[in-house]
């Protein structure tokens, strides 16, 4: 595949009135950006920023504004664009285009950040539809449910609990009950979460330490993730089937 370096582009003022405040922008060697597009009739367009990655892409160049980008063009570039449209990282090396070989520094981050939203899912799976407002409350019924069943509680707790359980039709003490095994169970499958976490976290180190190729990191990490997928759809089927009902 040929690729063609249109240039750097920047904003310029040309000479002369501009009563529509038309934008224009010229290259290095200071030619204007549209006196360039006409010269190109065929092929894809890419536009490339100081870093060097590629932040758009069209057919039609006029689709393109380059201002502090660069410009560059391919006659056939079908598997770069769908590549750019996946959300594929595309780099310009001052050469050629093509997909970017993440490091070893950035397979790990991206692993572990992806570790951390893997985990915040987790949590959202447990608390299922309660509102942030609603979780709130879970301690301070938690506390007012085991004080109940120790006989120590006070008299706002006693009516904390038996308003909700009036209100559900259903037995103060069995409320109370329920209240202190759905805390239970999902204490305990917080703590799977942690593990869960901390586990992948000490796995995705070893898949992108320095013994492992670089080409094999991708493949190392993705059984990673299988074997958490595996994990957490576990543990959330036995939260769900060891769950007391309302």
């Amino acid at each position: 595949m040929q690729f063609t370096d249109l240039g750097y582009f920047t904003r310029y003022t040309p000479d002369g009135d501009n009563p529509h405040n038309i934008q224009f922008a010229q290259n290095d060697d200071g030619q204007d950006f549209y006196d360039v597009a006409k010269a190109q009739v065929l092929g894809f367009f890419f536009l490339v920023n100081e870093r060097g990655d590629v932040v758009g892409e069209s057919s039609d160049i006029t689709a393109l504004f380059p201002v502090d980008m660069r410009v560059v063009s391919a006659a056939d570039a079908g598997a770069l664009q769908a590549a750019y449209q996946s959300e594929t990282r595309l780099i310009w090396d001052g050469a050629s285009i093509s997909p970017h070989m993440p490091t070893r520094q950035e397979f790990q981050a991206s692993a572990l950040n992806r570790i951390d939203q893997e985990h915040s899912k987790f949590l959202l799976e447990l608390t299922g539809s309660a509102t942030v407002e609603e979780r709130d409350t879970w301690p301070t019924k938690e506390r007012a449910a085991r004080a109940i069943a120790a006989g120590t509680a006070t008299a706002g707790q006693q009516a904390m609990i038996g308003y909700e359980a009036e209100g559900s039709g259903i037995d103060a003490s069995t409320l109370t009950a329920t209240i202190i095994a759905k805390a239970e169970a999902f204490q305990a499958l917080t703590g799977m979460a942690a593990g869960l976490k901390a586990k992948a976290k000490t796995a995705i180190m070893q898949a992108t330490n320095d013994a492992i190729p670089i080409d094999q990191i991708a493949a190392a990490i993705d059984a990673v993730f299988a074997e958490i997928t595996t994990q957490t759809s576990a543990a959330i089927a036995q939260w769900k089937a060891q769950a007391p009902n309302d």
